[in-house]
Parts: C-alpha cells; sequence; structure tokens
C-alpha cells in the first residue's frame, strides 16, 4: 500500500503497482497491505487499484517467481503453491489455480511453512498467513479472484476502489488520479500484452472456469 497526497494506492502484486509508484510522490505504508487495513487516519482518501487480463497476469506471476525463486526461499504462499519442482508452466499453474492435489498431510505441512502473523516490512514476503492459505484452498476461486477480493476488498465489496486496467493503465490512472504517467509498463517478456497467449487451452479452460465471475465483471469481451 502506497499513500500519495490525493489518494492511497493498493499494491496487488503483477499489476504494474511499482511502475506506477515510481512515477508518483508517495510513502509505502506495507508490503502488500490490502485495502482492509487501511489506517483509520487515511480513510478520507481515495483508493487506487488495478486489474489486469488475467491470462496474462497468471503467465506474469509464474515468469516473476520463477525467475527470482533462488533468490525467494521464504515462507510465501507462491513458493510453496507453486512448487518449481513442478517445472512447466501448464503443471505449475495447474497446481496455483487448482488446489485439490492437496492432502490432509499437504495441507498440515502446509501450516508449518506458512506464517501466522504480518510482517509488512518484509519485501521479501507476500504476507499471506495460516489463514489466508486456508480461505483460498477453501474458496474454490482462481487465484486472481481470491487475490483480488483480498486485496481490494472491505465489508464484503470492492465498489469502493477506483480501478485502472493494466491495458489502459496511463489513461485509467490519469482519469482515477489526476497523474499523468509517462511510462506504464515495464518492458519485461512477461509483461508483453499477450503473454497469456503462451497458455494451454487445459490452463485457459482451468482460468474461466475459476475465474469465471472477475472475466464476467471486468473482461467479458475477451478473447482467451
Amino acid at each position: 500500500m502506497y499513500r500519495a497526497d490525493q489518494f492511497v494506492f493498493i499494491h496487488m502484486f503483477r499489476m504494474g503497482g511499482t511502475t506506477c509508484m515510481k512515477q508518483v510522490n508517495s510513502t509505502q505504508i506495507g508490503y502488500h497491505l490490502p485495502y482492509s487495513m487501511l489506517p483509520n487516519q487515511l480513510s478520507y482518501l481515495p483508493v487506487v487499484g488495478v486489474i489486469r487480463n488475467p491470462f496474462d497476469w497468471y503467465v506474469s506471476v509464474y515468469q516473476h517467481c520463477k525467475n527470482l525463486s533462488p533468490d525467494m526461499q521464504t515462507g510465501t504462499f507462491l513458493n510453496f503453491m507453486m512448487d518449481f519442482k513442478h517445472t512447466t508452466m501448464e503443471d505449475t499453474l495447474e497446481r496455483l489455480l487448482d488446489p485439490s492435489w492437496m492432502t490432509e498431510k499437504d495441507i498440515e505441512n502446509a501450516l508449518k511453512h506458512f506464517r501466522s502473523f504480518y510482517d509488512y516490512d518484509n519485501s521479501r514476503l507476500d504476507n499471506l498467513r495460516k489463514t489466508e492459505f486456508l480461505d483460498y484452498i477453501n474458496s474454490g476461486k482462481g487465484f486472481l479472484s481470491w487475490l483480488f477480493e483480498y486485496m481490494y476488498s472491505v465489508n464484503g465489496t470492492t465498489e469502493n476502489v477506483k480501478l485502472c486496467k493494466l491495458e489502459s493503465l496511463v489513461e485509467d490512472f490519469k482519469e482515477n488520479t489526476g497523474i499523468k504517467l509517462t511510462d506504464a509498463h515495464e518492458n519485461s517478456f512477461d509483461d508483453a500484452p499477450g503473454c497469456g497467449n503462451m497458455l494451454s487451452n487445459k490452463i485457459k479452460n482451468l482460468i474461466m472456469n475459476k475465474d469465471g465471475d472477475y472475466i464476467k465483471r471486468y473482461y467479458s469481451g475477451i478473447n482467451k
């Protein structure tokens, strides 16, 4: 979460938030702090967030975590769920999207793996605790849909967040904040528009099923 002069920005990972905040006079409050934990003294400020084409987002998450995994040997949700011994992107994303593979023993081991507390000063952690782990695997949702609700929802609604689409970030960010970004995208392979085309039909269909409500709400015209 970042506090700027005119707004609060909720930083959901792999959504272009770091690029945005490099161009804005802002202060980081907590690493990936959700809206529900907004300090009361900032509640008067409008809240801004970013959403993204789900197919591109999953590829970006995979590439980012795989490329950084040697430096990310910490108790993170994604390191555990994606488990890069499953070397193909299809196997790894299927593991993340559909946790039905987990036995009681797997869940028991996971609960030993995750923290029970937040550490928002540590940028090596995604700060998803035992509580969030259990909530996700029991939700029946795709990880993007679950994370969207976790990061942006307060009292059961996300309606109070001014959402920008990554695909039109310059225009949307200016409309919601009054600030003109000069460069909306980091020029990296995994952030390229259309990288979701790398996904197999099996994974695309799984995303359509698991993240269907999110897609219907924000990307109803998407061509998978």
